[in-house]
Parts: structure tokens; sequence; C-alpha cells
């Protein structure tokens, strides 16, 4: 924590290392806020962040304004307390200095020239290190192989998957599109190729679901991801949604519930159980990656002698590749099911199983996809199922022999719009995983290759009597 002379005590807030509380969320910049502490007086103030800051809801945005420690802030869409922040910076270690402070003037030339070579040696090293493990990322996601693969089967392809690949995007059924108001265009996706797609069974509309979460007061309720019926009373989703609804009940956000568009209905979260080795694996994730940051931070702030640098290059890739091999094994079980409080009287139907799964297998995404940047929940205005064409590129086999887990090809809506926890459907129309999280593509190449996402394949849910 910094503090200057007048005991001025500032927080800065951000995606980066040097920050005094790091947070990890694709809509907060590297140095995204801080806090300014002056005795009883608490100035929360934007860094020129890319997504905003702001006070009480996300529409707020602010520059600089005076905060209380119980009222919710958000950076992006990402809320917390601001006492949960003050709490969170209280648990630092040790805090390094924002460099958006300027730091005092060295006392003497020469050791201005010593800090300027040091800190070169200090880059170089961070940077090595770094490029490194950068191949090694590429390495990994392309080390997936074809085992596991069916094959081919003569299938026929429905309307409405026809309908989303000609289109190319996610889009929403024409005789369902909302009056031409501002808010409402907001909630539809927009058409690739101004073509109108083939409305959805409504069985299928019928069984998805909203995940919002809100506030005590319900004023400022947003979207955290998709669900869907497989059964009267159970909703199936991705362990990543139910993990975020976690978190955000953890810092403010007590009310959760799920929203049927199609029926304008609520259903009260009963209970929600994401599968054990998700849990298992995303705290082995949390762990490694802060054995990679520890040791990054280590070589930061004391490089190593030139003698150690291998050795401690070494230490890093290994950290950061147990990171992403605890983050891949956690992927392929990121289910969970929802348990409501009444009876839903549409539900969909699961593939037997993945092994008819073949390369450019044609698939859909449906699901009320909802902005990242504006997850917002209205449900005065119109919500209309959205269809993402989607290609299976492989079935990926997980290290050290656990679970498979699908990797599909998308389309460039998916860098907008949020299809977390929505099924994954075949020709037939039956559920075969759950979209977990979009992916790189496969050679790292956003401009030659589609977007990819990963998927958690559906029989995951029938494990652990989820």
């Amino acid at each position: 924590m910094t503090q200057t002379a007048s005991a001025e005590r500032r927080i800065t807030i951000g995606r980066v290392a040097d920050n005094t509380i790091v947070l990890d969320h694709a809509n907060i910049s590297g140095h995204h806020a801080r806090l300014i502490i002056h005795g009883r007086e608490i100035v929360l103030e934007d860094l020129g962040s890319t997504n905003g800051t702001s006070i009480g809801k996300v529409e707020n945005k602010i520059s600089r304004a005076k905060v209380e420690a119980t009222d919710t802030v958000f950076f992006g869409s990402t809320a917390y307390q601001v006492h949960r922040l003050i709490e969170l910076a209280n648990q630092s270690d040790s805090t390094p200095a924002p460099s958006q402070v300027p730091s005092a003037p060295s006392s003497s030339g020469t050791a201005g020239k010593a800090g300027d070579g040091l800190r070169g040696l200090k880059f170089a090293a961070v940077a090595v290190a770094l490029a490194s493990c950068l191949a090694l990322i590429f390495l990994v996601w392309r080390s997936g192989s074809n085992d596991g693969m069916g094959t081919p089967e003569q299938t026929t392809v429905d309307q409405r998957i026809v309908a989303a690949e000609n289109n190319n995007a996610t889009t929403a059924p024409s005789d369902r599109a909302p009056e031409k108001t501002p808010r409402a265009a907001e909630n539809v996706l927009p058409e690739a190729s101004g073509r109108e797609s083939t409305p959805p069974d409504d069985s299928i509309g019928r069984s998805l679901f909203l995940i919002v979460c809100s506030d005590p007061e319900n004023e400022t309720p947003f979207r955290v991801g998709n669900g869907f019926s497989i059964g009267p009373n159970r909703i199936a989703t991705s362990a990543s949604v139910i993990d975020a609804i976690a978190e955000l009940q953890a810092n403010g956000f007590p009310n959760s519930f799920l929203y049927s568009p199609s029926a304008q209905q609520r259903w009260k979260i009963v209970s929600m159980k994401p599968h054990p080795q998700y849990i298992r694996w995303n705290e082995q994730a949390r762990a490694a990656r802060q054995t990679h940051d520890a040791l990054f931070d280590q070589f930061e702030s004391m490089p190593p002698k030139p003698e150690m640098f291998d050795k401690a290059k070494e230490r890093l890739i290994e950290a950061r590749m147990k990171a992403i091999e605890a983050m891949e094994r956690k992927t392929a079980y990121d289910v969970g099911v929802i348990t409501i409080d009444r009876a839903t009287d549409h539900w969909l139907s699961s593939a037997m199983s993945s092994t008819s799964l073949r390369p450019k297998q044609k698939l859909v995404v449906a699901g009320y996809a909802f902005d990242h940047q504006d997850p917002f929940f209205d449900p005065a205005f119109p919500l209309v199922v959205s269809e993402m064409s989607c290609r299976v590129d492989r079935q990926l086999s997980g290290p050290g022999g656990s679970a498979d887990r699908l990797l599909a090809s998308a389309t460039d809506v998916q860098s907008e719009y949020a299809f977390l926890g929505s099924p994954v459907m075949n020709a037939q129309g039956k559920v075969i995983a759950v979209y977990s999280r979009p992916g790189p593509s496969d050679n790292g190449d956003s401009q030659s290759e589609p977007p990819m996402f990963d998927a958690a394949l559906i029989q995951r849910i029938n494990e652990y009597d989820l």
C-alpha cells in the first residue's frame, strides 16, 4: 500500500501484477482505478480504463467521486463492495508502488544509472520468460489429437442449423424481433449477412433460461450466464457460471434467480452443484497461478544473476505449464446443475454419447446471448433466442487421462456476446456439450483462423449424480 507524507493511502486496482489488488477479469484494464483514503474520506478514481468505473449501477460512470465503505462499485461490469476491496488490500503482504504515482527522484546521477541498468536486465528476463511461456501455450493448444472421433455417419441437417449457418452469426428469430427502440436493439444480436433466421423450435426457447444476479434492492440485476432444462426441476449450465454466482453473492449481489423470457417468469434457485472435478482442478489452477505470479514478481523485483537465468526461466515456465494443465482439466468438467423451486414443462434431450462426433460436423449453440460489456438485465425489453453456427474441430483428450472436451469453431460474434452455459446441439436437436469459454484459434492467428470455443461434454452431467 502506498502512503504519502500526509498519511494518504492509495490502493490501485487492475489486471497487472503491480497493482495493490489484482483482479483478473477480461473487462478490467491493466491499471483500471484506485481508491484514495484520507482519514475517513474514500475517493474512487478511474485511471483511464477502457470499460469505465461506476458506482451503484453499471451505467453510473465516474471519473472521480467520493464513496462509502458500503457502496458497490463496478470496474467494467465486475462488481465489488468498497469494504471488500479494502479488506483485499489489507491482505496483501506487500504492495509495489503504482505506476501512476510519481516516484521520488534519485539522490545521485550514479544511482540513477545503476537503477536504469538493473531495470533493463529485469525487463529482459521477464520478456524472455514470457516469450517462452507463450510459445509453450500454443504448443499445448495444438497438442490435441483426433483420437476418440467417431467414423463419419450420414445425418440430416434441419432448417434451424441451415439458417444459422447461412447467417454465419448469432441471430434473433424474425417473428419475435423487438421494436426498433435504442434499448431493445441492445438485446438483439446483429445479423452478419442481413438474412432473417428461421425461428427456433418453440420447445428449445421454452427450455432456455437466463441466470441473473442482483443487489439486495434489485436495482442492478445483470446476466451471468445461460442454462437449459434437462428435467422438470433441473437446469444444466457451466460450473464456471455457478462459480461466478457464488463470487457475486459474496460481493454484494445476494439475489440470484433464473428467468425464462419465453414464459416471462422467474424461478427460484434451490441449490447449485458444480462437478466435483471442476472444483478440484479449479483450486489447483488457482494455486498454480499464484505460484507463477509470485515467481514472476520475484524475478521482476530481484532479477536472477546471469548464470542463474536459465534455471529461473525453467521454474517460471514449469509453474505456467502446471496452471495451463489444471485449466484444461477443469474445462473438461465445466458443467453443473441448478435445482429450481418448481417444475418446467419443457426440457432438452441429451445425446447418448460423443462417439458420433466427427471433424467439421455442423452444430449450433442456442441461448440468450448477452453483451460482455453491458450485461444489465431488463425484462421489460424483448429477449430473443440467439443461435451461433459452429463446427466440430476436434475432441481433445485431457492430460493424464482426464475427461475429453470439445473444441469447436465458431463466429466472431462470441467475442462480443456471451454464450456461457448454453447448450451445444447436433442436427437432431440433441445436446452434446455445454459451452464453457472462448478459446484461441488453432494457430494463434485470429486473422486467418476462425474463432474457437471449448465445451464440456454433456456426459459429465451424469457423473457424480449431479
